[in-house]
């Protein structure tokens, strides 16, 4: 994940290996490592636009945040299984999904369960200023969320029950895009009312959305990067 600043957060799994994030202050020219009490097997970062706020979830061992990058604080029980974390382009929104619901929190410290049914949830996305946001399920639906009516998770069945393994959204909330693991890529222009079947069927885990929702990049799990520059058109 970077920032507008060129601030780089990354981090290995650590499936095979301990593993702690890294992070780079000038858009990936130098690289310094995390402190040793962020180890673990790491499924999700972001950073907020201006980069000052990191986030991260670690399967097993709930969510950290960091201010620097380095230094990093338990924000979740240990016992929570975070699969999918992230933070508004404004940093006034953290998000994250665990085995138990979706947790929320607007400081970075507190969090709360916004969504206590107990799902595989597998991805979130929230919009720019924290208005909006997304998750998907496995085997499962997807759920939209207003600021205005944060303990309201709205199903979304015109998109159907599907493998779904990642999903993101324009900055405005308004488009979303959502790749399904063994089947196809579905964007929507309407927060998720509609969605349109696009691309091929493949194994995708993972799409992103620009700024715009004009340019999207799937990749699926043979390491295959596609980028669209039409909304999903081609």
């Amino acid at each position: 994940s970077a920032s507008n600043g060129g601030k780089i957060l990354v981090a290995d799994n650590g499936r095979y290996w301990p593993s702690v994030p890294k992070t780079s202050k000038d858009s990936g020219a130098t690289w310094s490592p995390a402190n040793s009490s962020s180890m673990g097997e790491h499924s999700s970062v972001d950073v907020s636009a201006e980069g000052s706020k990191f986030f991260i979830a670690v399967r097993g061992n709930g969510v950290k945040t960091s201010s620097d990058g380095l230094n990093w604080t338990t924000r979740i029980s240990a016992s929570s299984y975070c699969d999918s974390a992230a933070i508004s382009a404004d940093g006034s929104t953290y998000i994250c999904s665990a085995s138990e619901g979706i947790y929320l929190s607007t400081d970075g410290v507190n969090f709360t369960l916004s969504n206590t049914t107990p799902r595989a949830w597998t991805s979130v996305a929230i919009s720019a200023n924290g208005s909006r946001s997304i998750a998907a399920v496995t085997g499962g639906l997807i759920y939209t969320r207003n600021a205005g009516d944060t303990s309201v998770w709205r199903s979304r069945p015109s998109a159907s029950t599907r493998n779904w393994s990642s999903v993101s959204m324009s900055a405005d909330g308004t488009k979303l895009v959502a790749a399904v693991d063994g089947g196809f890529i579905y964007t929507s222009a309407d927060f998720g009312v509609t969605w349109t079947e696009r691309a091929w069927s493949a194994r995708w885990d993972s799409v992103e959305s620009s700024a715009d929702g004009r340019v999207l990049a799937a990749k699926n799990y043979d390491g295959e990067f596609y980028v669209s520059w039409d909304s999903g058109l081609s």
